[in-house]
C-alpha cells in the first residue's frame, strides 16, 4: 500500500512538481490542494498518511490550519510536516529541523529532501506507537 501525502502550497509549480516526483518513486501516492481554505475538506476526503504544509499562504497561515486538523478527531494523528521560505536551510537545520514538534523544510526543497523528510516522519511515528 502506498503512503498518502496531501500537498498543500499555493505554489502550483513546486506542488505539482513535488507531487511527479514523489509518485515516481512507486511508494507514494500523493494529491495536491492549493488553497489552505481548502486543505481541511482535501485532508478528509484523501485522508493522508502525511500532509505536507506550507506555512505562508495569501488565504490562511498553515500553523492555523494545522492546528483546525487537529481538532478534528478525524485528522489529529496525521503527522505534519511544513515547507516554508521564511527561513532559511541554515535556520531550519538551526533549529533541529523543526518548528515546535513539526518538522520544518526550508524552500527552496528537492523531491529527494521531502521524501526524506516523509521517511523520517514515518520511521519516528513508528517508533512512537512501539514505544507507546
Amino acid at each position: 500500500m502506498k503512503t498518502k501525502i496531501l500537498i498543500v502550497d499555493d505554489d502550483v509549480a513546486l506542488s505539482q512538481t513535488l507531487k511527479a516526483g514523489l509518485e515516481q518513486s512507486g511508494i507514494y501516492h500523493a494529491r495536491v490542494e492549493n488553497s489552505l481554505r481548502k486543505a481541511k475538506l482535501a485532508a478528509l476526503d484523501f485522508q493522508p498518511d502525511i500532509l505536507l504544509l506550507d506555512v505562508i499562504m495569501p488565504d490562511k497561515d498553515g500553523g492555523m490550519v494545522a492546528a483546525e486538523m487537529r481538532e478534528d478527531s478525524r485528522l489529529k494523528d496525521i503527522p505534519v510536516m511544513f515547507l516554508t521560505s521564511i527561513v532559511g536551510k541554515d535556520e531550519a537545520k538551526a533549529m533541529g529541523g523543526k518548528t515546535g514538534d513539526d518538522p520544518v523544510l526550508a524552500k527552496p526543497v528537492t523531491v529527494a529532501e521531502v521524501a526524506a523528510g516523509i521517511e523520517k516522519l514515518m520511521r519516528n511515528r513508528c517508533a512512537r506507537r512501539v514505544g507507546s
